[in-house]
């Protein structure tokens, strides 16, 4: 059965993860022997729809108490965080260890989507304070010519 998503696509997941991540995120074959063969790494790409699916699900609990569902103008902080979310399965389905940044950013897309269920802040409002809070002062680096993990993504 084909996975259809409904807020963010395939493409998408290159914001927040390079190729290469998400090859290594769901390519079973990867690291076999304790060394990473790039020769022939590929995602798979239904399973990374399967954990981006997994992740809109997610989401969805969090504003499906407040707002009929499926959402029809996604806000483009909602797709980020559905992104967000989807990189934290991903980097866990190995061995389970993610890095701190990938848990703190998860940590942040969970507070956020929390905080729209508590009606602290509003899903297609001005979010702006929210994702003062969110990002900070902290910029991250590039993935070939867009930026990652700064305000610019949130918009």
């Amino acid at each position: 059965m084909a996975v259809s998503l409904d807020y963010v696509d395939l493409a998408d997941l290159s914001d927040v993860m390079t190729v290469a991540e998400q090859a290594e995120a769901t390519d079973d074959n990867c690291g076999q022997g304790g060394t990473i063969d790039r020769n022939g790494l590929t995602r798979d790409d239904d399973m990374a729809k399967r954990f981006l699916k997994r992740a809109e699900g997610m989401a969805e609990r969090y504003v499906g108490t407040r707002y009929e569902l499926p959402i029809g103008d996604p806000t483009p902080m909602f797709k980020y965080t559905i992104l967000i979310l989807a990189r934290y399965f991903l980097d866990e389905r190995g061995d389970g260890d993610v890095s701190e940044t990938v848990a703190n950013s998860y940590d942040m897309a969970i507070s956020w989507l929390e905080d729209i269920r508590d009606e602290v802040t509003d899903l297609h409002g001005n979010n702006s304070e929210a994702i003062d809070d969110y990002y900070g002062e902290r910029y991250g680096g590039t993935f070939g010519e867009g930026p990652f993990n700064d305000k610019a993504t949130a918009f």
